[in-house]
This record gives C-alpha cells, structure tokens and sequence, in this order.
C-alpha cells in the first residue's frame, strides 16, 4: 500500500487521541489532533478505494458514517439553539466527539486499498500497550493530589479522590478492558511463546492499573459478561437465548454490582448530589421529551447554568442521555448499541468456525460491548469519543471479515490470521 508509514501513524494518534491518551497534557488539545488524523484517514481511504470497490458498498462505506455522525452534530446543536437562542456553531463544535464515527469506515477502507488487517490488528494491540504505559508515566509523575485541589478545572476533572482508595488519575478504560480481555484470550490460546509472553505482560500491566484505581462496578460487569459468553453467546443458535435472558442478566448485574460496590468500601460520594441530578433531569426530559434540550456548549449556555451548578448530564447515565436527545436521540442510540453488539457477536462466531480460534482483538471488543450492554443504563459508552473509538474499530473488523468471508479470503488465509 502506498503510504504505508504516513496511514500507520494516523491510526495510531486516531486511536490513542480517541481513548483520551492526550487528557494529561494540554487540556486534551491532542484531541483535535485526532480528529484530524480520523477524517485525513477516512479522506485517504475513501480517495484508494474508490475504484477497488463496487460503487454500491463504497457509497454505505462513506455516506452513512457522515449522515450519523453530522446529523447527530447539526440536529442537537439545532436543537439547543432553537431552545436557548444561542450560537449554533458552538453547540455543533462542541460535539466534535462524534466524528469519531469516521474511524470505522476509515478503518475499512484502508484496509482494502492495501493495509492488511493483520497489520490493523497489531497496530491496535500497540496503541492500548502504549496507552497503558503512557498513563503509568503520568500517574507517576503527576503532582495528584495538587491537581485535585487547583484552581484549573479540567486539571481537578481527571483526578478523583475518596477516603479508601486515595487519588487516582483517570485512565483511558476502555483501552485496558479491551486490552486485558483480549490478552485473556491469547493467554489460553497459545498462538506461540512470543505472543503469550507479550500476552502476559498486557494483562500484568492492566491488572496492575486496576488495582490503582479500582473501578469494582466496571471489573465485575466484565467478569460477569466474560462468565455468561460460553453458555449464552458462543454458539450461533444461542443468540435467541441470550436476547431472552437479557433482561434477567442486567437486573443480575445491578444486583451484583450494588453488592460490590457497597461491600468492598465506603458509599460513593455525591450520592445526593447525583439524586438532584435525576429529578431535575426528570422534570426537563417531561417538558423536552422528543429532542431533548441538545448539546450545550462551554462558551455559550452551559448545563450548569441552566441546570444547577453541579448537574454533568454525564454523570447520570441514560437519563442524562435522555435529558440531552430525547426519546428520539436514545431511539437511535440504543438501534446502534444493538447492532454492534449482534454484528460483533456474528463475526466472532462466524470468525472462530473458519479459522478455528477466536480474534483476541475482535473477541474482546466484543465482551466489552457485552460489559456495556450490562451497564448501559448507568454508563451508556458509546456516547463518549472514547467508546464510539473502540466501537468503530469492532464495526470496521466486522466489516472486513465479512468480506473476507464472503470472498473465501478467511478461509485461505486461516493459519496466517490464527498467529494473530
């Protein structure tokens, strides 16, 4: 492929400014930058491919992910100016996260104008090592309980504190889900000495991590989705099954989770400030119940002024969702969680029954979406640059071992794609 080097490096800041890797310096500005990197990718991709494929499947490639993510920035950006008469460009900026949507196709298309999937796969494995180690480096030299105190907003955002665990720095958790599920998976696997060493490693760094900040509700969401894969989701006809038992699942997982959370420590500060959060969430998605309120923006009207000082529609889970987009935007949020969480279980099935072994990368990514499916009325993920990342990179995998599939270019190639 020409430009091998040049697309190797865009992937790479996509996906490391996407996982929030840049939060710990310059006010995550390295977030614009991959942005940058994601739209010059799918620019590329879409440019080589153009002749490679059929103008049908090159149009669904391009078109589709720029109505979504666009549409979702013009229409709630719309939205919260036609409510609060303020600029519609800041609002639309102010969701920029969303073009993150760009790196799936981008993703894809790349790989069919040349870069082998191999090469994807290996170099995403790389940017999640890197971003564990580049969050060691920082927890290491950071000041934290300085920058929990300061005057700077955002230095106090990307630190937390509690009596029993102390200061934590954020970490880049999607990253370090993915990456100890799928170094699991290479663990057992056996693919050879050098990938199971590289395997361990993985998974002792991002164990190490999570006992520094020790996320209990996200580690058991995790445990849970991973334990209920073989009986519910490993087998084709099993999916009937799972979508059933969906409902009992996640209030299981609510119950072990408060079971977790209230027996491993102290109860969460702000539990009364995240009460007044839902009840005033509550009353607005009453009166906005369609649309929602929209996206606010930092330098216009913010949430806080409207809302109270302490309301982060963030921090409320669905209903903060809700509060933002209405009915309309969870409709078209919860279509989306659905589909690539099928679309993610069909290819690893179909993935396992050609080649004979799981995708470590695409199994994980797949586990973690069952993680988030259990979660998702505290936590919905993808809403976040950092899930519509991980996401994108599942969707696009999916994408090119279904062609792959189709074109008996998975079964060819078998043994070279089981070393991983």
């Amino acid at each position: 492929m020409r430009l091998k080097p040049v697309v190797c490096l865009l992937l790479f800041i996509a996906i490391y400014a996407g996982l929030h890797g840049g939060v710990y310096y310059f006010k995550n500005r390295v977030q614009e930058l991959g942005i940058a990197a994601t739209l010059l990718l799918f620019v590329l991709g879409a440019w080589f491919s153009l002749f490679e494929l059929k103008q049908s499947i090159w149009k669904r490639w391009v078109y589709f992910p720029a109505i979504l993510s666009l549409g979702i920035m013009i229409i709630w950006a719309l939205v919260f100016y036609l409510r609060y008469d303020t600029n519609v460009l800041f609002s639309f900026f102010a969701a920029r996260e969303f073009l993150f949507i760009f790196l799936c196709p981008a993703i894809y298309l790349i790989w069919k104008s040349g870069l082998d999937v191999i090469t994807i796969r290996r170099l995403v494995w790389f940017t999640f090592f890197f971003l564990m180690l580049n969050y060691l480096f920082f927890y290491s030299t950071m000041d934290l309980e300085a920058a929990f105190f300061s005057n700077d907003t955002y230095l106090t955002s990307i630190v937390t504190m509690d009596d029993w665990r102390g200061f934590r720095l954020k970490p880049p958790l999607y990253a370090i889900m993915v990456s100890i599920l799928m170094s699991l998976m290479m663990i057992f696997s056996r693919i050879s000495p050098w990938h199971t060493l590289a395997a361990i490693v993985t998974f002792s760094i991002g164990a190490y991590i999570w006992s520094i900040v020790q996320f209990r509700s996200t580690l058991a969401s995790m445990a849970l989705a991973a334990l209920v894969y073989p009986f519910l989701t490993a087998h084709y006809n099993r999916l009937p099954l799972f979508m059933a038992v969906l409902p009992l699942i996640i209030i299981a997982a609510y119950i072990i989770l408060e079971l977790v959370v209230t027996g491993a420590g102290p109860s969460a500060a702000g539990d009364d400030v995240r009460a007044r959060a839902f009840a005033a969430a509550f009353e607005s998605i009453a009166q906005k119940p369609v649309m929602g309120a929209g996206q606010a923006s930092g330098f216009t009207i913010t949430y806080q002024q409207l809302m109270g000082a302490k309301f982060f529609p963030d921090d409320i889970g669905i209903v903060g969702m809700t509060y933002k987009y209405g009915f309309i935007g969870i409709a078209l949020y919860m279509y989306m969680h659905f589909l690539i969480l099928y679309r993610t279980w069909k290819t690893n099935w179909q993935y396992r029954e050609i080649v004979g072994c799981h995708e470590p990368l695409l199994w994980g990514i797949f586990i973690w979406m069952c993680a988030q499916t259990l979660n998702l009325v505290l936590n919905p993920g993808l809403s976040s640059a950092k899930g519509i990342t991980v996401a994108a990179i599942g969707l696009a995998l999916c994408g090119i071992y279904k062609y792959m599939l189709e074109s008996g270019e998975l079964a060819r190639r078998k043994d070279e794609l089981s070393r991983f």
